[in-house]
């Protein structure tokens, strides 16, 4: 029997937690610390081989600002230092000094007959001589999460106190977010926040109004934002339930409040699906009290369709949309489904709606994912078997990347990654179920090494109402 291959990873997104500065020591003990004089660093460590790589990073203005990192190693170490940004946002450097530890000029001024660095490893992209940007004397260095800078064999002491200081702050200024407020186009009531993994000049709406539901098929997800008379305000607020037309309220669950968005959430559970509900909120706090009400209805799995029957083998037949009244549904009644040759996935959507797979076995041959949703809405994927999906690796590759060292590549050098038998992009409203999900075409590397690369299950993102049962 094949190995089950149930590893039902969403991915997570890349550690880019905002345009701050990467720091990355490789060398040093597990357990050491480093402190940093700058509010908000943090702090992680995982294994490189029989090494471990103590990660710094460090919040960055648009003006030059100055950190200092300190630790004291309980043994001589030679270790390896990189820094890059956590963004393509590039972050400048300047004026790098260590007391107790052998950096080779830090203030990035000895420059080959190529104009690159003399003693850091890194592109000729990353030297800077526009006056503007240096801190001092006639060059800085640039890094960006790809463009990195990095120098080995640096000699520590042992129990001896290092400090290891340098200047920092991003290439392009970015507005503050108070700017931004009150210049962005937020609608009137609108529960908006600015996040600083993505672009910090469009606030992400988070919910409209006084009410907002966002029902799947058994559950319901409740916004319920406060008026500005109710905000900053001790409240309590209690969410309750009932099928239409019944006497009694149920109580839901208990709301969370997320203060910094004048909010409460909540979700109600084990519903019925293609149900009509009403929903109150009770509001109160010292003379206050108001009850909010509303109504939703639960999504709907049993859907009216016409049925396509598509011939075994690769699939050639074009896939169109259906409407809401009558879905397409594609089927081969149990036989095997292939991929075309070159093709990015068995099945490759963009911009569809209204479309059903059902009872399918697809053997994708190699192709990098089994299905692929863009921009699609209301679309089922249901009693599919899947397998032989991902590209084939051309072996491991080693020292090219600190990130992705030890990670599957194809044969030009490419990471594989994104192989995976559901990818769903921007889309809405998407069933996956009872589907069976096994033997990617080829394995995948763990933890172990770096971030993972080969296949992997699923990938979802930017999506709304995506059920997977």
């Amino acid at each position: 029997m094949k190995k089950l291959f149930l590893t039902a990873a969403i991915f997570c997104a890349l550690l880019c937690l905002g345009k701050d500065l990467r720091i990355d020591i490789t060398g040093l003990d597990e357990y050491l610390q480093i402190g940093s004089s700058v509010p908000g660093t943090s702090f992680s460590a995982k294994p490189r081989g029989n090494l471990v790589q103590k990660s710094v990073t460090i919040p960055t203005g648009n003006n030059w600002g100055k950190f200092i990192l300190e630790f004291t190693s309980p043994r001589d170490a030679e270790i390896h230092i990189s820094f890059r940004a956590t963004t393509e946002a590039a972050v400048l450097l300047d004026g790098i000094t260590a007391s107790e530890m052998s950096i080779k000029d830090g203030g990035f001024e000895k420059l080959t007959a190529k104009k690159r660095f003399a003693n850091w490893k890194g592109e000729a992209a990353s030297v800077v001589t526009d006056t503007n940007l240096v801190h001092s004397g006639k060059v800085s260095a640039k890094v960006t999460y790809q463009a990195r800078l990095s120098q080995s064999s640096i000699k520590v002491k042992a129990n001896q106190k290092v400090t290891f200081t340098g200047f920092f702050r991003r290439e392009v200024a970015v507005p503050e977010l108070k700017e931004l407020r009150s210049k962005a186009p937020i609608p009137a009531g609108a529960n908006a926040v600015f996040d600083p993994t993505t672009d910090r000049e469009i606030p992400f709406i988070i919910s409209t109004g006084r009410l907002e539901f966002r029902s799947t098929f058994e559950n319901c997800s409740v916004y319920l934002n406060l008026l500005p008379a109710e905000k900053n305000k001790k409240l309590n607020v209690e969410f309750f339930y009932r099928k239409e037309g019944a006497k009694a309220y149920l109580p839901a669950l208990p709301p969370a409040e997320v203060i910094q968005e004048h909010a409460w959430r909540g979700s109600i559970f084990n519903l019925t699906e293609n149900t009509p509900y009403e929903f109150k909120a009770v509001i109160t706090g010292k003379g206050y009290k108001q009850e909010v009400t509303g109504k939703f209805r639960t999504m709907n799995s049993r859907v009216p369709y016409e049925t396509i029957t598509l011939a075994p083998g690769k699939v050639t037949a074009k896939i169109t949309s259906g409407t809401p009244g009558k879905y397409k549904r594609y089927t081969s009644n149990g036989k095997v489904i292939t991929a075309v040759k070159d093709s990015p996935a068995v099945f490759n959507l963009d911009n569809m709606e209204y479309i059903i797979f059902e009872n399918m076995v697809i053997d994708a041959k190699g192709a990098q994912n089994g299905f692929m949703l863009n921009n699609c809405r209301n679309i089922i994927i249901r009693n599919c078997e899947i397998f032989n999906f991902g590209r084939t690796s051309a072996g491991q590759r080693f020292g090219a990347s600190m990130y992705y060292s030890g990670g599957h590549h194809d044969a030009n050098g490419a990471l594989l990654y994104d192989d995976v038998a559901f990818r769903i992009f921007g889309s809405k409203n998407v069933l996956v179920e009872r589907c069976f999900v096994h033997d990617p075409n080829f394995t995948a590397q763990t933890w172990l090494f770096a971030h993972p690369s080969g296949p992997g299950c699923m990938k979802v993102s930017n999506c709304a109402n995506t059920v997977v049962r």
